[in-house]
């Protein structure tokens, strides 16, 4: 779908720009008979959708390409919450998901908002994020379960 859509956006924006340049071409010419005012305004008509139509798909494929970043950044996250028992650092996580390092420190603040993290600072100078984690089912069971308040 996303080929197909490149494609038409290519085409749209290359029609319009062509009936546009076209406008402008009628506008500015020396005679100003209504045939070229009449071009002129067939261009606009024509060129502005088109324009349009082309900008929107573009639009619309840069925010399913922003979604599916979050997404993957997401999994990596969760990828590396589990594999590190809760604990996550910029630079495993900028490896993982293969971006910068203050890109890294960008999400995981974030994340460490959302999930309410504890941080520890090492030696280094490098802070650890800290998620609450439960990795097996026996700690799973170890909570208190809500138990139900209806009466039959």
């Amino acid at each position: 779908m996303k080929p197909f859509k490149k494609i038409a956006a290519s085409c749209l924006l290359s029609l319009g720009f062509i009936c546009l340049s076209g406008t402008v071409f009628n506008i500015i010419e020396q005679d100003k008979t209504q045939e070229n005012w009449d071009k002129a305004w067939v261009g606009i008509v024509l060129g502005l959708p088109l324009t349009m139509a082309g900008g929107c798909l573009i639009w619309s494929l840069s925010q399913q390409n922003q979604q599916q970043k979050e997404n993957y950044l997401r999994s990596k996250f969760f990828h590396l919450v589990e594999k590190g028992n809760g604990s996550v650092t910029a630079l495993n996580f900028a490896m993982e998901a293969t971006i910068s390092g203050a890109e890294a420190r960008k999400y995981l603040e974030n994340y460490s908002k959302e999930f309410n993290a504890d941080f520890e600072v090492t030696e280094e100078g490098s802070i650890i994020y800290k998620f609450a984690f439960l990795k097996s089912k026996t700690n799973r069971q170890q909570l208190p379960e809500k138990h139900s308040t209806n009466q039959g």
